[in-house]
């Protein structure tokens, strides 16, 4: 072990483009860990972590895996915002060892270490470790699952075992894991160590055993009249797709992934495959050509039929960082691609210093600032928290019209009643539709919370609406002038009348 650590060292040291690289993945993991230390969640953020309270087998729009791993991070470190954050980042590390390890076997040390260096510097990659959402999860596990997969075809069939855990896991986490599995599954029609493979019992014991982690998000559709399905299909019904929402998509995946990696994904998993069926290529590099080309080809389909968000292709990609790292370490003895690497590496990394260094030093003024999502809620966390602990009534619930701002208040605010969100079909359905009765709620005074002084809407529901006082987010710019984010107002509401139905939807899809 401590001769394999040296050579990882040296091998590092004498290679210039390695050692800057590396000295570039340490600042930013040192940077990662201040920045979490000090900053607010994000509301999505605070919204996961809210689902730790309530931990039954999903929910209506995701499976419950991004509430498990938060849970394991915030009961080792903490129910804080560094708790819920520092376990990705944690995660991040272990990865990129075990990636290590891997290709140095199956490949070579000059694959493993540019496998290394394009997950921790390629923006989106790098950025799964800086913000916890449900594609952290689902990526992580998928990357492992995809590294098990492997080792049981051509190695070892009791890794089907940890490999059906894995993806399970990636699965429960986010839903487009699935695309992935079903590349596995078929590519096994194709290997030519399919006979084996089919004798084998591991290989089905490992789609059991994934099913078996699933299961939770099985029989929570069932008992909720499959509520994840039917939100699923009106999400893309109301989305439909357009030219320009095409090219901002495949726009957003060139500017997420770097221009380098996402031109050598597209041409390689197409190289590789055309190669494979012209016998020109080896199985064992077909496999990761595979498991990104079906994937893609779904979301190349799907962007001209529905608007796609830029983070919905990350599994697309799990194959691809393999096939890149391979190609990229095989022709490491030409300069230009040397240069290539090198110049891919600085963009990456410029990129990410100033997104971290915008949060410290707004040094570029403009708007829409994403950086500002990390002061929005101040107010929430500081000021209304302050005011909550000495001038509320703590027998009266907060609520929001959204999901973000209660989610923001139950993670920073130790209140006695759990803030809501209140749906009056004037928001696409929350988690709280399905924790709470609106008729429960009836005859009950609320406070409520939000960024609009206009009442007219929340005075239709309650008898009287009473203001209170307000609240606002704000940050420093560089030459010292405040820039305020967000008002927040606090009405006291009396007597909810309730919004007279409880369906969710207006169409009555689903009932509670």
């Amino acid at each position: 072990m401590k001769d394999n650590i040296n050579k990882f060292f040296k091998t590092i040291i004498n290679n210039k483009i390695f050692l800057i690289s590396f000295i570039f993945i340490i600042l930013s993991y040192i940077a990662k860990i201040i920045l979490i230390s000090f900053t607010t969640l994000i509301d999505d953020e605070a919204h996961y972590a809210l689902w730790t309270k309530h931990l039954p087998f999903g929910f209506f729009d995701h499976g419950p895996g991004i509430a498990f791993f938060m849970k394991l991070s915030m009961i080792i470190f903490g129910n804080t915002g560094f708790g819920v954050r520092f376990g990705s980042i944690l995660f991040s590390i272990l990865v990129s060892i075990f990636i290590y390890i891997f290709l140095k076997k199956e490949k070579d040390e000059n694959t493993a270490i540019i496998f290394v260096i394009l997950f921790n510097t390629i923006p989106f990659f790098a950025g799964l470790s800086l913000i916890v959402t449900i594609d952290t999860p689902m990526f992580y596990f998928l990357i492992f699952s995809i590294m098990a997969y492997y080792k049981a075809i051509y190695s070892n069939k009791k890794y089907f075992y940890l490999a059906g855990f894995l993806f399970g896991f990636s699965l429960l986490s986010k839903e487009g894991a699935i695309f992935v599995g079903a590349s596995i599954c078929f590519f096994t029609l194709i290997s030519n160590k399919r006979k084996e493979i089919f004798l084998s019992k591991e290989f089905y014991l490992s789609f059991i055993i994934a099913a078996l982690v699933y299961m939770p998000f099985i029989i929570y559709n069932f008992q909720t009249d499959f509520t994840f399905i039917k939100y699923a299909l009106d999400r893309q019904l109301q989305k439909p797709g357009s030219i320009n929402r095409t090219l901002d998509f495949w726009g957003a995946q060139i500017g997420l992934y770097s221009p380098l990696f996402f031109i050598l994904f597209c041409y390689l998993i197409i190289k590789i495959f055309i190669d494979f069926l012209k016998k020109k290529e080896i199985e064992n590099n077909f496999y990761f050509a595979f498991i990104s080309l079906l994937p893609f080809i779904y979301i190349l389909q799907k962007s001209f039929k529905n608007k796609l968000e830029a983070n919905w292709a990350l599994f697309m990609y799990g194959g691809g960082l393999f096939l890149v790292s391979y190609y990229i370490s095989k022709n490491w003895n030409k300069k230009y691609i040397r240069n290539l690497f090198l110049a891919n590496v600085l963009f990456c990394n410029i990129a990410i210093f100033i997104v971290i260094l915008q949060y410290f030093m707004p040094i570029i003024p403009i708007n829409g600032d994403p950086t500002d999502r990390y002061y929005k809620y101040n107010a929430i966390r500081y000021d209304l928290k302050d005011y909550y602990n000495s001038n509320m009534d703590k027998n009266i619930r907060m609520f929001g019209l959204n999901y973000q701002i209660p989610s923001m208040i139950d993670f920073y605010i130790d209140t006695e009643k759990e803030a809501v969100c209140l749906n009056w079909n004037t928001y696409h359905p929350t988690v709280f539709d399905f924790w709470y009765k609106d008729n429960d709620f009836i005859g009950n005074d609320f406070y409520h919370i939000t960024t609009s002084s206009d009442t007219n809407l929340i005075s239709q529901y309650f008898d009287n609406v009473e203001y209170i006082t307000n609240f606002q987010s704000y940050r420093k710019k560089l030459n010292g002038e405040i820039k305020y984010l967000d008002n927040y107002y606090i009405f006291l509401c009396k007597n909810y009348h309730g919004k007279g139905t409880d369906y969710i939807y207006k169409s009555k899809k689903i009932q509670f």
